[in-house]
């Protein structure tokens, strides 16, 4: 089984302060260590990632997050969040036939959620007072994944929810 380095790391005004190190076996131990923590340092190898606690559990890498920050500050979290809601309600409900079927079964209308969050003065926070319930299809997972230069985003990575957890290492 992979093993995996964890730091945690409190981002609140862009410094780093690294307070913890473990060894875990699965990425999902990561937040049953230390309730307080909502944003660590995840080691794969040598890559290095973010994971953020948040809409979903965020793993994106750390030189975009560093590079971001440093650009938007706290804001980055919502930026990265709005990023993932409207990747849902566009290219993924697209791409997922039975994603589809499960807002069908729901009675969630796409366009009508759509609407109602450009009306909020807070994205994020309508989606997270109103349509949270979407979340519930997915992995509690997300991955970000960048351009080699760290710049920009080129995928999103969501996966139906499973009765096991498949490892984001193994997710493509």
């Amino acid at each position: 089984m992979k093993c995996y380095n964890a730091v945690s790391k409190r981002m609140t005004d862009g410094s780093l302060d690294f307070t913890i190190s473990y060894k875990l076996e699965s990425e999902n131990e990561l937040f049953f260590l230390d309730n307080d923590l909502d944003v660590l340092i995840l080691y794969e190898g040598d890559k290095k990632y973010i994971v953020h606690l948040g809409l979903f559990v965020e793993k994106i890498p750390y030189d975009f997050v560093e590079y971001k920050i440093k650009v938007a500050g706290n804001l980055f979290w919502k930026q990265i969040e709005k990023i993932i809601i409207d990747y849902i309600l566009t290219d993924y409900y697209k791409e997922d036939y039975n994603f589809k079927n499960y807002m069908c079964e729901n009675n969630l209308d796409v366009s009508f959620i759509k609407k109602e969050l450009e009306k909020s003065d807070d994205y994020v926070d309508a989606f997270c007072n109103s349509f949270y319930s979407l979340t519930d299809y997915f992995d509690s997972w997300a991955v970000i994944k960048t351009e080699e230069d760290f710049m920009t985003i080129n995928k999103i990575l969501l996966k139906p929810k499973e009765d096991e957890h498949i490892e984001t290492i193994n997710w493509e």
